[in-house]
């Protein structure tokens, strides 16, 4: 089950990241490095999750863990840019990675 759960949650930041390559940084946004650092916090999360799940070592899960976090703080910087960006709902992915980090047990 939570190898379900690893890989139903990849599968959203995959589809997340495939919307940031649609943003738009243009003059007015507000938020000119907004696709970089979505895109960087998706990239980095992603191995990590990809590497955990590939290995669920005790050390593994506490990088894990902590990956978890520098995502969500990475979208909770980035949570007033979103929808000038792109039609991606920022909350939905913070809400999200809230509740799978409290689930998450190492």
């Amino acid at each position: 089950m939570k190898s379900l759960k690893l890989l139903l949650l990849y599968s959203i930041v995959s589809v997340a990241f495939s919307f940031a390559s649609c943003g738009n940084d243009g003059p007015g946004s507000g938020c000119n490095n907004f696709d970089q650092a979505w895109s960087d916090a998706v990239t980095s999360f992603s191995e990590i999750q990809s590497l955990y799940a590939s290995n669920p070592t005790t050390e593994n899960c506490e990088t894990f863990r902590q990956g978890y976090i520098d995502y969500i703080d990475a979208i909770e910087d980035l949570l007033d840019c979103g929808d000038q960006t792109f039609d991606v709902n920022l909350q939905v992915f913070l809400d999200d990675a809230k509740l799978q980090l409290d689930d998450l047990e190492c």
